[in-house]
């Protein structure tokens, strides 16, 4: 630790560094800093984990309403996502489950304008035996948390539109929109690349690079065949 005066050998070390750049020659280690690009990633990077939170509540009101759903009757689990569509509806049961398949209006209302998402209705109602009911405590439950849920799921929206809008940023701007390019790229995938990567990319070495992205090998075997391919692991900014 230098503290807030450097020593005598550094005071030297850092001379003869900005010696050498000042000349035109390459320090290791030595990078322009960017103040604005800086403050830019260091924004981004807090919307990320505002992010990941967002995201990992949404997994556990999923999961809980997704145990709730198996109490009632396992297919309701098994097709949840059709199941959480009538939800929103105020369709818990099956009871309300029925009466809403019954709707003479049921084209007219969100969700099920298209006929494949009123047959996938249609068929989650048949796959319920007639005798099954739910406990209102467990109705009551789910309801509350599909309230959650919903409200949740606007947040990350919300969330996900600030990324976006943050990736505009000037500093940023080039290198998003470069990245964007990729197929299958988003603006939450490639704002978690630049957040680990410091959003100064081309201060990194092809594999600093892949350790900051949490890159790693992967290899097949197959027979006499050998087959090297790179893997993404999950990524968490730093």
């Amino acid at each position: 630790e230098l503290g807030d005066r450097p020593q005598p050998r550094a005071r030297r070390a850092l001379a003869l560094a900005a010696t050498w750049i000042a000349a035109g020659h390459p320090v290791k280690g030595a990078y322009p800093h960017s103040p604005t690009r800086e403050e830019a990633a260091h924004n981004l990077r807090l919307l990320l984990n505002q992010y990941t939170r967002e995201t990992k509540q949404q997994t556990r009101l999923l999961n809980q309403l997704d145990a709730l759903a198996h109490s009632i009757w396992p297919v309701l689990a098994i097709k949840k996502e059709t199941w959480l569509k009538a939800v929103q509806h105020g369709a818990i049961t099956p009871a309300e489950l029925r009466d809403l398949g019954n709707r003479p209006d049921l084209n007219e209302i969100g969700h099920y304008w298209h006929g494949a998402t009123r047959n996938a209705l249609y068929r989650l109602i048949d796959a319920i035996p007639p005798y099954v009911n739910a406990n209102p405590v467990t109705a009551a439950a789910i309801r509350s948390l599909s309230v959650q849920l919903l409200t949740l799921q606007n947040e990350l929206a919300a969330t996900t539109n600030e990324i976006t809008a943050a990736l505009d940023h000037p500093t940023l701007n080039p290198l998003a929109d470069l990245w964007m390019q990729i197929p299958h790229a988003s603006p939450v995938t490639i704002a978690t690349i630049i957040v680990a990567v410091r959003g100064q990319p081309e201060a990194y070495s092809r594999e600093e690079f892949k350790a900051a992205v949490g890159a790693h090998p992967r290899t097949a075997r197959s027979s006499n065949t050998t087959t090297h391919s790179g893997k993404k692991a999950d990524i968490a900014p730093p």
